[in-house]
């Protein structure tokens, strides 16, 4: 990590209240979704969490076989999918325009 990085980190701390910087996680983008737990386990996250809370040798390595599996099923699939939507407010051009992205 650049020194850049770590003074954002500790500038982060102060405003949010995160006492720890290190408590601090980047997330980049991801094919999709199901990638989020494993780029959070691969930052040791749940390390984190679990020291906070007192807990680090008492918990499991985490069993994750069946995510990585269904992340990379998920990075297979290229079928695009037509959604139809129905909202009060259509009529307006950007009301739904979160979910439409």
């Amino acid at each position: 990590m650049s020194r850049y990085f770590d003074m954002d980190k500790n500038s982060i701390s102060l405003k949010a209240l995160v006492f720890q910087a290190e408590n601090i996680i980047t997330l980049h983008d991801v094919p999709n979704i199901w990638h989020i737990p494993l780029l959070l386990r691969d930052k040791k996250a749940h390390e984190a969490i679990l020291k906070v809370l007192n807990l680090l040798g008492k918990a499991g390595k985490p069993a994750l076989d069946e995510w990585i599996s269904r992340a990379e099923k998920c990075d297979k699939l290229h079928e695009p999918v037509h959604i139809d939507m129905v909202g009060k407010y259509t009529g307006l051009s950007d009301s739904y325009l979160s979910v439409i992205k």
